[in-house]
């Protein structure tokens, strides 16, 4: 199965992939916390990390365990925040 990153990284290279990545990651989470640019641009240098992840561990696991613990942390923290 070839994914988004993968035809991306096959055409333009790896660095491409990274940042094209990293652009829309960012942009999905606009609604996320903080919203709004300044939630994409913090959500966006946390997609340059894991697809540099990605790249250098030539999988999705530890990416997807980061997305996970990063978002599991938000979660905790705006919970006992009593933000939520």
């Amino acid at each position: 199965m070839v994914c988004f990153f993968d035809s991306i990284a096959s055409q333009w290279g790896a660095a491409v992939a990274i940042v094209v990545s990293a652009v829309f990651f960012g942009y999905g989470h606009m609604q996320g916390y903080p919203p709004g640019p300044a939630g994409v641009v913090l959500a966006g240098v946390f997609g340059l990390a894991i697809g540099w992840l990605r790249v250098v561990t030539a999988g999705i696991g530890l990416p997807f365990l980061t997305h996970v613990v990063a978002d599991t942390t938000i979660f905790i923290l705006l919970t006992r925040s009593g933000v939520w």
